[in-house]
């Protein structure tokens, strides 16, 4: 992306947020001189859906990449792995642990439509799609106006997920 903005035009907030997200997006750009803002053509995130509604200013278009989705759920089993190793532990790693799973058991035991509790629903739920679920669901089908502009988008990154009672997305069934 980085190739396609001049100096200053890209802001990459990966990692940034804390907290409330529709909080925090809502002060970082309040923070912003008008300067600044004026400069800015493209925010990344994983969760810069919650910026949209706080750019009054000025016509906003949302998009969203996607991974493919076992290669996405490789890499989050490789990252949770990871940050076990560096003293961040997973409560879904040390579940497979303690049942002695693998990654594969995990789609045996709770895959195919096999019936989840609630708590291991919420807790497998990364395992399960969830990106591409959420991309292609209803609910994130939308059609958002500002300042007289008008946009429609299929994307994660212009709606928010009907959270479950854990904050986040409810798992798919």
């Amino acid at each position: 992306m980085e190739a396609n903005y001049g100096p200053g035009e890209l802001v990459d907030l990966t990692g940034q947020e804390e907290g409330d997200p529709a909080g925090w997006y809502r002060g970082w750009w309040e923070s912003l001189l008008p300067e600044r803002r004026n400069t800015i053509r493209c925010v990344s995130s994983h969760s810069a859906q919650y910026l949209i509604p706080v750019v009054t200013d000025r016509p906003v278009r949302a998009f969203c990449t996607i991974r493919d989705p076992v290669e996405r759920v490789i890499s989050l089993v490789f990252f949770i792995a990871w940050m076990d190793k560096h003293g961040q532990h997973s409560p879904m790693l040390a579940a497979m642990r303690e049942r002695g799973w693998e990654l594969g058991d995990v789609y045996r035991h709770l895959g195919d439509g096999a019936e989840r509790s609630p708590a291991d629903a919420e807790l497998f739920w990364p395992l399960f799609n969830g990106q591409a679920r959420e991309s292609a669901s209803p609910a994130c089908s939308q059609t958002v106006t500002w300042s007289g502009s008008r946009s429609t988008s299929r994307s994660r990154s212009a709606c928010s997920p009907t959270p479950s009672a854990g904050g986040r997305p409810s798992p798919p069934r």
